[in-house]
């Protein structure tokens, strides 16, 4: 799961599982963060500021770990993150969306 502590980097190119919707899709590095991956497959994923400041585009990571592209100041809890923010730091992630 994801951990601050941890020198991560994006991989390249992930498997994203959206396990609520069941689907899953090829993502490249070139898509972006996760919630403009989401909206590009039509997945219903809730957003506002994309500067990971409100919190509302948090999901459950379920499976891997992912990276933040910049600063999040939003409050999280367990496995909670923040699609606008999150790349894949692992080749296989499953999103609770």
């Amino acid at each position: 799961m994801f951990s601050s502590s941890l020198p991560v980097k994006a991989v390249k190119k992930a498997t994203i599982e959206f396990a609520d919707s069941n689907k899953i899709f090829a993502w490249t590095e070139s898509d972006g963060c996760l919630l403009d991956f989401a909206e590009a497959n039509n997945l219903p994923a809730i957003s506002s500021c994309r500067n990971g400041h409100c919190g509302a585009c948090v999901v459950e990571l379920l499976a891997g770990e992912i990276i933040y592209e910049h600063q999040i100041s939003a409050a999280l809890g367990g496995n909670e993150i923040l699609l606008c923010s999150a790349k894949p730091a692992t080749q296989h992630i499953i999103l609770k969306l």
